[in-house]
């Protein structure tokens, strides 16, 4: 019994850390894929690519984001939750993951809006 909540403690963990990696991995992939296709999409006259790459990582993050908000919406409608002042390991890195992956989505969105605002042609003035 106990090595099978060791085991299941030890799996939630790693679930966490991966989803806590998902956002910054997302944000930082989308960054540095986005700067090496903006000269390609100039030449393709489109910015169907990066606007998809965009789409893709802000939906990775949304998928990952949503299931830990519903967790902590739990932890807070539990009735012993008010009176409980201590937390697990476990609920902070889940409330970590729900805090950092917002920020990343919040910057994704910022990355998206520039696609959209930006021609990625260099203008020559």
């Amino acid at each position: 019994m106990l090595q099978t909540r060791d085991t299941a403690s030890l799996s939630r963990s790693q679930e966490l850390w991966s989803a806590f990696l998902v956002g910054t991995l997302g944000y930082t992939l989308l960054y540095l894929v986005q700067y090496a296709l903006a000269e390609r999409c100039c030449q393709w006259h489109s910015k169907l690519v990066l606007h998809s790459l965009s789409l893709l990582s802000l939906i990775g993050i949304v998928c990952v984001t949503v299931p830990r908000w519903q967790e902590f919406r739990a932890q807070l409608n539990r009735p012993e939750a008010p009176h409980r002042l201590e937390s697990t390991p476990t609920q902070f890195l889940s409330l970590l993951v729900l805090l950092s992956n917002s920020l990343f989505l919040l910057v994704v969105i910022a990355l998206w809006l520039a696609v959209i605002l930006l021609d990625p042609c260099p203008s020559t003035l």
